[in-house]
């Protein structure tokens, strides 16, 4: 009879093909993020399926601030923001 695996054998495979996912990011330089200038700490997101030229951010930190910057420098304070 096998061993079934353990919880924690279970969790490290969990985290480890976690970990090999890799979000898709943008060169920093390509940010516009309105008015702020602050130094863009984090930045995770997608090509949108609508329009190939725009980006749709699933988040950003700028600042200390959780903010959605948008490719014509608009900023929106949640994922999903459409100008």
């Amino acid at each position: 009879m096998k061993r079934v695996p353990t919880y924690a054998a279970m969790m490290a495979l969990m985290v480890f093909l976690a970990g090999c996912q890799q979000p898709q990011e943008r060169p920093y330089s390509q940010i516009k993020v309105g008015q702020t200038g602050s130094q863009v700490i984090a930045l995770i997101g997608a090509p949108d399926t609508r329009s190939p030229t725009r980006w749709r951010y699933e988040r950003a930190i700028v600042d200390k601030t959780l903010v959605i910057p948008m490719e014509d420098g608009q900023v929106a304070s949640k994922p999903g923001f459409e100008p």
